[in-house]
């Protein structure tokens, strides 16, 4: 489905499609057993989740609620994994999640459920235009409304499921954006932080690359539609070399998602995000130096680099802002972390998936 890299854009607005991501270096809720690398097999493993999975307080978490998380994640890891090869049309199943994930997801669940309670303590409220703005990012995301409804169908969402997650989503932004507030992050803190990373050899930019890009995608392996695909490719090259705008061809011939946006133009691009059949003519050609067609697993491309950036060690003034953002993120952990433990005793959790309690 071609639509699958498009949709990835959209779960990252969802945070992982509303589970309420762990805020960073928190652990999980529940213990961690089983062997994360081997899978149970194929739906043994539903028999033993109980109806009720969960307890928050006296806030149940039910078993179809906690198998639709589970599938939707499964559904998330496939999409991730075609994202750069969405024009292939693979259609892949969910892959199976394992024991040790389950728990994960069911932990996850909890914490959302906390974060609400947090969440209405600190009189923090989600507006419908609140969650219409969401909802419009993501139709936008995904390029028109046809495909937002492709989109609600494949993973097995509904306006109002959709909607909640959503409301689940900016309930925690909005949390973090409080207590960021109470963040001041002092100068001696950063230029401290600056020393331990720069020591560490963990502030050194790689080098980038800036690039306009057309690519005409092929699905599957028919060698017809390699023809075709390269044929186009062709004709765009003799249209560059002819005089006209790369830019402009790119917006009319390219199929990446993002040419309305950029016409063509890639901008900080590093060679492991690239195919390794594109990154001589992007890294080591001459700037303005148009490439022959070039084939990769995708489909069929031309390059032309515009700009680079050598790597190296970062300095303070470039690195500031950066760490300054992390230890913003750690402090509003920390704090949300505190709050969450003391929802813990007002709203006692109980796992039940599978028999343990907590």
């Amino acid at each position: 489905m071609k639509f699958l890299a498009n949709s990835t854009v959209f779960l990252g607005i969802l945070a992982v499609a509303g589970l309420g991501c762990a805020p960073p270096d928190e652990p999980a809720d529940s213990p961690n057993t089983g062997d994360a690398t081997a899978p149970q097999p194929p739906k043994a493993w539903k028999e033993a989740v109980p109806e009720t999975v969960a307890f928050v307080g006296v806030q149940e978490i039910r078993r179809d609620d906690f198998l639709r998380v589970v599938e939707l994640e499964g559904m998330r890891r496939v999409a991730l994994s075609v994202a750069a090869a969405e024009a292939l049309g693979q259609d892949k199943p969910p892959e199976e999640i394992t024991e040790a994930q389950r728990h994960e997801l069911l932990a996850r669940m909890v914490q959302n459920i906390l974060i609400q309670v947090v969440g209405a303590s600190e009189g923090i409220e989600v507006s419908e235009a609140d969650i219409d703005l969401r909802v419009q990012q993501g139709i936008d995301s995904l390029g028109d409304t046809s495909t937002y409804e492709e989109f609600l169908t494949y993973y097995g969402y509904t306006e109002e499921t959709l909607r909640a997650d959503l409301t689940q989503q900016t309930i925690r932004n909005k949390l973090l954006e409080l207590l960021a507030k109470d963040c001041d992050i002092a100068e001696v803190e950063i230029v401290s932080r600056f020393d331990v990373l720069t020591e560490a050899g963990e502030l050194n930019a790689v080098d980038t690359a800036d690039f306009l890009h057309i690519v005409v995608f092929v699905t599957g392996t028919d060698a017809a539609e390699w023809k075709v695909a390269e044929e186009k490719i062709i004709a765009a090259r003799s249209r560059i070399e002819a005089g006209e705008v790369f830019q402009m061809v790119a917006a009319e011939v390219s199929e990446e998602q993002t040419v309305r946006v950029t016409n063509g133009l890639s901008r900080n691009i590093t060679k492991k995000q690239i195919p390794e059949a594109l990154q001589a003519a992007a890294f080591e050609s001459e700037l303005g130096e148009l490439s022959d067609p070039i084939g990769t697993e995708y489909g069929w491309h031309l390059i032309q680099p515009v700009h680079r950036q050598e790597g190296g060690p970062l300095t303070l003034e470039q690195a500031r802002e950066a760490i300054r953002a992390q230890l913003v993120q750690q402090c509003q952990s920390e704090a949300l972390r505190a709050q969450l433990d003391a929802a813990r005793v007002a709203y006692p959790v109980s796992i039940l998936y599978p028999g343990e309690a907590q």
